[in-house]
């Protein structure tokens, strides 16, 4: 493999492996009491307009559902349980997002695209490798002429 087309791998490949740590620290840190309930206060909306998420809406049901949410939080309840009590009792509506199929298609589109990637990158360098190089054929042109050649050697022994 050419010294450029080498380094270009290894910044994809350094690249890719960046992206991977970057997103298992960020899922990592999504386990804290904060994240847990900054996660479950902007993924709700409202109950009072249905306009704005719970986590910045000035009102009395917010500021309610902001505290039970922090209790719940603080008591150990997971995100799913609270965000599932909180759409039993308002509905479905209450979801900034709804949940649906598509959801998860898209979050795991990136994992998908890195994995093409790599799948790729590794092809191209299978096909570049010397190991499985053909050997070049001989044109016609220089088959004829690698034929004239040998007709005049024979003609010289004579």
């Amino acid at each position: 493999m050419p010294v450029r087309a080498r380094a270009r791998y290894n910044a994809v490949m350094r690249s890719v492996l960046a992206l991977s740590l970057s997103w298992l620290v960020a899922c990592a840190v999504a386990d804290t009491p904060e994240a847990v309930e900054r996660e479950v206060t902007h993924s709700l909306l409202a109950p009072c307009c249905w306009r704005e998420s719970v986590a910045i809406h000035e009102s009395e049901i917010a500021a309610q559902l902001r505290a039970e949410i922090h209790r719940r939080v603080e008591r150990g309840d997971a995100a799913a349980a609270i965000e599932a009590d909180l759409v039993r009792r308002y509905g479905e509506r209450i979801r900034v997002e709804p949940a649906s199929w598509r959801t998860g298609a898209l979050m795991a589109v990136p994992a998908i695209a890195g994995l093409l990637l790599l799948a790729s990158l590794g092809r191209r360098r299978r096909m570049r490798s010397p190991a499985t190089a053909v050997p070049p054929t001989p044109s016609a042109v220089t088959q004829r002429h690698l034929d004239q050649l040998d007709d005049e050697l024979a003609a010289l022994d004579v």
